[in-house]
Parts: structure tokens; C-alpha cells; sequence
């Protein structure tokens, strides 16, 4: 899939046409993360099962030139003809159709999650701005505990904001506010003991793991480099 992509990429329309990839035969997984600049034509070759990978597979093209998104029905679909039959009008209603994310208000693993994006928040801005100085590394939390304007590194008063911010007082049950506290806790302890390293600075958002993006909702996997050539396609991953 890498090596693939990197083909696309490079290639242009000055190329000889006999070498130069002209189609690719995918699923709905090409509405993710593929962006390759030079697609300009993309045929569904019968609906998608939800909406939204619709959009965001006709998404992939037209980037850098107009392009254009074929349709064709698969005739013994039912959905198929009927979207086939009002196509303009389906067109112009076609963000109402997106189906809404099953989103639950209290799931204790989304709290999990974004926890430390928001403890990052509250020490950079909040906090931040009452020390009137930037608090971006963990040495900088660390060395402005004590300092005379510093109530809000005070645990209580980190608690306090992190509590108020997830609206824990609506909450259904005290479970929810118990493990938000208790995890809120461990984080900032684990922020303001980190031992005195001398030359060296980590950024909070590294340190407390914090969400990249909303799509980074799975567990980080770690990769373990082998040899050479390992090492190689890992860089071509992060060089893009």
C-alpha cells in the first residue's frame, strides 16, 4: 500500500502513459488518509454503505484540477435506483443524510482519553496565565511550583478546573467523577515529580500522552525497528 502510494505520488502526467498507473481498484478504505493530488476521476460502482464514506471518498478527487464522481447504481439495489432517481436532489440534502455518531456522554475511555489533552490545556493556558509565563514543558510546571502567584498548580485547584470542565456535577454516577479525580491526580503527579534532568526539556504533550487528533482514539502500538530496512520504510513514513 506504501510503495503504491509513493508510485502515485511521483508520478506525472509528462510520463509515458504505457508505465504510468492510470486506475486503482480500491474500497471505501481510500476515503482515509489517502491523498494523492492527481486523482481526478472516481466511479462508485454502487452505493456506500454509510453517507459519510461517500463524501469522504469523492473527497479524494479534484484536488489539484476539477474532477468529476460517476455513479452507477447496481440495478438490484433498491437504495441504488432510488438515489439514482432523485441524484440532484439527493445531492442537495446530502449533509442531513450523514448518519450521527453514536456518542455516549459519560464513557469512562473517552474520559481517559482526552484527560491529558485537557490537563495539557488547563497548565498551558490557565495556568499559564495567572504565572504570566509559559508552563510548555514539565521542567516549567515543576520549577513554578512554589512560585507566589502559583494557586492554580496547586493539586486542588487542577482537580478543581479539570472536574468543572467535564461537567462532572451532571454526571449519573460518582464512579465517573471518582476515576476523572483519581487519574487527574496521577497525571499531575507524574508531571510535577518528574526528577530534575539537567539540559534536557520534554514537552507536556508528549510526556502526558496527549490525543494528536480526534481519530487517535486506539491504544498507541509501538514499532521495534529490526534492521536497515525497516528502518528505511519507517523514515518514508514520517518524510510522507
Amino acid at each position: 500500500m506504501i510503495t503504491a502510494m509513493d508510485e502515485l505520488k511521483a508520478m506525472t502526467s509528462d510520463g509515458d502513459p504505457s508505465t504510468r498507473i492510470r486506475g486503482v481498484v480500491t474500497t471505501n478504505i481510500i476515503g482515509h488518509g489517502v491523498d494523492v493530488d492527481r486523482f481526478n476521476v472516481i466511479v462508485f460502482a454502487g452505493f456506500t454503505r454509510l453517507v459519510a464514506e461517500y463524501i469522504q471518498a469523492s473527497a479524494r478527487v479534484g484536488r489539484r484540477f476539477p474532477g468529476i464522481s460517476i455513479f452507477v447504481p447496481t440495478p438490484q439495489s433498491e437504495r441504488d435506483r432510488s438515489i439514482f432517481g432523485r441524484f440532484a436532489k439527493f445531492h442537495q440534502y446530502l449533509d442531513r443524510l450523514v448518519d450521527p455518531a453514536a456518542v455516549t456522554r459519560w464513557p469512562l475511555p473517552a474520559m481517559r482519553r482526552t484527560m491529558p489533552g485537557l490537563l495539557c490545556g488547563y497548565l498551558m493556558g490557565v495556568a499559564a496565565a495567572s504565572l504570566g509565563k509559559p508552563l510548555s514543558t514539565v521542567e516549567a510546571v515543576r520549577d513554578s511550583q512554589g512560585d507566589a502567584n502559583g494557586e492554580a498548580l496547586t493539586q486542588d485547584a487542577v482537580v478543581k478546573w479539570m472536574l468543572d470542565a467535564y461537567g462532572c456535577e451532571f454526571a449519573p454516577s460518582p464512579q465517573y467523577r471518582e476515576q476523572l479525580e483519581r487519574a487527574v491526580k496521577n497525571a499531575y503527579s507524574s508531571v510535577v515529580n518528574v526528577p530534575p534532568q539537567r539540559g534536557r526539556f520534554k514537552p507536556l504533550n508528549m510526556h502526558l500522552e496527549a490525543m494528536n487528533s480526534l481519530r487517535d482514539v486506539d491504544e498507541p502500538a509501538f514499532i521495534r525497528i529490526a534492521n536497515s530496512d525497516e528502518a528505511k520504510a519507517l523514515k518514508r513514513l514520517i518524510d510522507g
